[in-house]
């Protein structure tokens, strides 16, 4: 089932509150034309019909296309009725923007989420508020809980938040694995088809737990131990499924232990020391993307562990995450880069409040 069907799917099988919302704006207009800048960096800046007097939004993607940005604050002060949260979403990468409803425009303490190409906003002491019809309709979910349908875009197998017991995503519901995981106290998680891969870390030492039958049956491979003890052992996947552990280190910034799944799991040792590290994600077959105080690298699995540095136009705070398509997204605290899958460089998304006219 692709994405699109399984979302219909979700509409019907999950019931909530829903709030009607509608498009009240039009799609805002490319100020500047793309173009080229250094370490292969382009920029999309894009002016909507927001006050000057928002706050810059929060903008957060789903894949290289789908995206929303959040106005909830005006001079540091949370959403009033001269100031009412404002939403607006893309689906060409963030070209063109649109302005959609906000279910909640006056709520304090909102955030923004976005998993595969579905909004969500969590609403202090009121709960979730997600869309699954890009953003015309919300549905209301009570409780801090991620509701079921985002959990179960992110990944087929979860750690129950409840019970702590791992679950699969079935039916339109959560039920549990046949049998119960070898570890006691699972912190990572990954499941496609019949491979499920659990992890956690005792006493500084990395453990894992794999299924090769949905979670039948289980086995306990070890782990080469790598010089240091581990603070958290999480399992982690390219969108084609290529498997790797990341062991954080207890010191911060240091560079992680890793393992690659080819067969065996094989720890991968960088020839050096890529220096103060921030953030790693698999992306493609057998890479993984690093990004740290130096800029940004790749770690390759073949070769045990050649490292090319690139020429990405990161710095030391720009951290990491691979969206639902495969493309590469970096934040840092004050702008936001997208690699698309296969493209070669990055994009900067801006958006900025409307300009005061220069006639008045």
């Amino acid at each position: 089932m692709n994405r699109r069907s399984f979302l219909m799917v979700a509409v019907f099988l999950l019931a909530g509150c829903t709030a009607s919302t509608g498009n009240d704006g039009r799609a805002a207009r490319v100020r500047a034309p793309l173009a080229a800048r250094p370490a292969d960096l382009q920029v999309r800046r894009v002016e909507v019909g927001v006050p000057r007097w928002y706050d810059r939004p929060y903008v957060e993607f789903g894949d290289a296309d789908h995206g929303y940005a959040l106005f909830a604050s005006c001079a540091g002060r949370p959403p009033s009725s001269d100031c009412p949260a404002r939403l607006y979403a893309t689906d060409d990468g963030g070209r063109t923007w649109r302005r959609i409803s906000h279910p909640r425009p006056l709520a304090p303490g909102q955030r923004l989420e976005v998993t595969s190409d579905v909004p969500a906003l969590l609403v202090a002491g009121e709960g979730w508020y997600y869309s699954l019809d890009d953003g015309t309709s919300f549905r209301r979910e009570p409780g801090a809980v991620t509701p079921s349908v985002l959990r179960a875009l992110r990944g087929q197998v979860q750690v129950d938040p409840r019970t702590g017991e791992l679950v699969r995503w079935q039916g339109g519901g959560w039920q549990p694995l046949p049998s119960r995981s070898p570890l006691a106290r699972p912190t990572s998680v990954y499941g496609a088809d019949g491979l499920v891969v659990v992890t956690t870390v005792a006493g500084g030492r990395p453990l894992l737990a794999v299924s090769f039958d949905g979670g039948v049956t289980w086995r306990r491979p070890r782990l080469v131990t790598l010089e240091g003890d581990i603070a958290t052992l999480r399992v982690a996947a390219s969108v084609a499924g290529d498997v790797w552990l990341i062991g954080e280190r207890a010191e911060p910034g240091r560079f992680p232990a890793l393992w690659h799944y080819d067969g065996d799991w094989r720890p991968i040792v960088p020839p050096r020391d890529p220096g103060p590290y921030t953030s790693a994600v698999p992306f493609g077959e057998n890479r993984l993307a690093v990004s740290g105080r130096e800029g940004g690298a790749v770690v390759l699995a073949d070769g045990n562990g050649d490292l090319r540095e690139e020429s990405w136009p990161l710095h030391g705070d720009h951290r990491l995450t691979v969206l639902a398509d495969g493309a590469l997204l970096a934040r840092g605290p004050d702008d936001l880069l997208i690699r698309a899958s296969g493209e070669p460089g990055w994009v900067r998304i801006v958006l900025e409040s409307r300009r005061p006219r220069t006639d008045e």
